[in-house]
């Protein structure tokens, strides 16, 4: 695809790439942490499991 003459390259507005690059690591910290939650309260019958327990699940 060429350009036509009077018509500019458009360009992304600043700082879009840090907010996208920020959006999708909230999305997997919070997907692991869920994640974590479920494989704790699996091992445990269902109760909430102790903070030890989820970090054990978390590494």
């Amino acid at each position: 695809m060429t350009q036509q003459a009077g018509q500019a390259r458009r360009r992304p507005l600043p700082g879009t790439t840090l907010l996208a690059a920020l959006r999708r690591f909230i999305f997997l910290v919070t997907s692991a942490d869920a994640g974590t939650v479920v494989l704790s309260m699996m091992t445990t019958d269902g109760n909430l499991p102790p903070v030890i327990q989820k970090m054990i699940w978390g590494i």
